[in-house]
């Protein structure tokens, strides 16, 4: 069984990901998400892609709309931070 420590790296990476395609969906204030997905295929696949979308959704930070333009509804003023800028 992996203790807390050997999770961290996986939790800080996955915060970072989450934080990455937030701060792109804030700034953008609407984007098609075919074109966001086409930014960041090169560095993670379709699963966990659609992964960070469903939590973003799930956090109510963006919305996905019936012709996949992903918006965001977030706090205006909350620009996502990394855990790094966060410090």
């Amino acid at each position: 069984m992996a203790n807390k420590s050997d999770k961290a790296p996986q939790l800080t990476a996955a915060l970072k990901a989450l934080t990455i395609v937030a701060t792109i969906i804030y700034e953008a204030k609407e984007i098609p998400s075919g074109h966001l997905y086409a930014r960041l295929m090169h560095k993670v696949d379709h699963e966990t892609y659609d992964a960070l979308i469903r939590r973003l959704e799930a956090m109510e930070l963006i919305r996905r709309t019936p012709g996949h333009l992903l918006q965001w509804i977030g706090p205006v003023d909350l620009k996502p931070q990394t855990p790094n800028q966060a410090r």
